[in-house]
């Protein structure tokens, strides 16, 4: 098993530590088994359940040739994929409301941050599911 980790994280190695959807892949529950969704080895769960493993979100940025979901005009009302509603989305689609105001990297500290103060396995216990109050707590954790 411990050789298939490390194929799995060195899959991702070189990947954008961001996913399509705003999901920081650096912080995920699955990061130890999973390249990311950039990668072959992706093992999303929410992929999983998509047709041919590939995430309806992913699918939609590689049509519109865009980096992730956070450069759509369309993204505060999507319902596709992991933004439907019933999912963890809206917590999702908080972080990637936040990157298209403050970028991949800014994310990526805040959830560095996050991950120092609180012990958790999905942003989504953090965040929660109100947008407002989600990106009011990403806000305050700033560096």
């Amino acid at each position: 098993m411990e050789g298939n980790n490390k194929e799995y994280m060195n899959a991702g190695e070189d990947a954008d530590p961001i996913a399509f959807c705003g999901l920081s892949c650096s912080h995920c529950f699955l990061r130890a088994n999973c390249g990311s969704c950039r990668t072959v080895q992706n093992t999303c769960s929410f992929a999983a359940s998509c047709p041919g493993g590939v995430c309806t979100n992913v699918a939609c940025c590689r049509e519109r040739n865009l980096d992730g979901c956070y450069e759509c005009e369309e993204l505060t009302d999507c319902q596709k994929g992991f933004y439907a509603v019933g999912n963890d989305g809206n917590a999702i689609k908080t972080l990637a409301l936040f990157i298209r105001k403050h970028g991949k990297k800014e994310l990526l500290a805040v959830m560095d941050n996050l991950h120092k103060r609180y012990d958790f396995q999905k942003i989504q216990e953090i965040i929660g599911y109100d947008r407002e109050e989600g990106l009011r707590i990403l806000e305050e954790n700033r560096s």
